[in-house]
């Protein structure tokens, strides 16, 4: 096998029918959160989205969890425009292995490929599609999600944003390290993280990533 062929088996998202996705022990961290039948989506929670700004979700979060240094530089950066929008939102944990049949680990590029989002909604959901997340959903998340399990972490599935830049002592050429928020209940502490999310960074195959439902129902004449 060669050594291009051996590099898109390893980061290539292949896709499987539902009837071939096996659930997890629904006695597990992971049971609600995993459910998937007859082509539908059960969201995990759903979100008021209140519009609010920077400083208001930093108030927000620090009042329900603890932000790690890495997410308030995250939070500081330009990139970071939360939505002044309100709506209402439902969210989904969706898995690598589970729901979108990888048998390679995946890399962020390919998981978090809009293109591919949608082909695997036209695929596989009924009146449904799954799409990436704004990244200030975290904040939205975190402050409400306050009975996460002991030990879970849960990735947001955003397109990455830039957390830390710089120029390459040896090349003169700029470089940018890029992340993505998840929440974490580690120690008795409910956290917001951010984390390296690098395109071509392989990603767990058993990792949980939370993505938006949108319902595509035809709405009545």
């Amino acid at each position: 096998m060669t050594a291009g062929r051996m590099i898109y088996r390893l980061f290539h998202l292949t896709h499987r029918a539902p009837s071939s996705i096996t659930p997890r022990d629904l006695t597990s961290t992971w049971g609600l959160h995993m459910r998937f039948e007859y082509g539908r989506l059960a969201p995990f929670c759903r979100i008021e989205k209140e519009g609010l700004n920077k400083a208001e979700l930093g108030e927000l979060a620090d009042g329900s969890c603890e932000r790690s240094r890495w997410a308030r530089d995250f939070m500081n950066r330009p990139e970071f425009v939360p939505s002044v929008f309100c709506e209402r939102v439902d969210f989904a944990i969706l898995s690598p292995r589970y729901h979108f049949g990888c048998e390679f680990l995946p890399s962020t590029k390919h998981l978090l490929d809009h293109e591919r989002l949608k082909e695997w909604s036209r695929l596989h959901l009924f009146e449904q599609s799954i799409e990436l997340c704004e990244p200030d959903d975290a904040l939205y998340i975190r402050t409400r999600y306050l009975k996460q399990p002991e030990g879970e972490v849960l990735q947001i599935a955003m397109t990455p944003l830039p957390i830390y830049e710089g120029i390459d002592e040896k090349t003169g050429k700029p470089w940018k390290d890029y992340a993505v928020f998840h929440l974490e209940h580690t120690s008795g502490m409910l956290w917001l993280r951010a984390r390296y999310a690098l395109a071509a960074s392989c990603q767990d195959l058993d990792g949980m990533w939370i993505f938006r439902i949108r319902n595509t129902r035809a709405l009545p004449r």
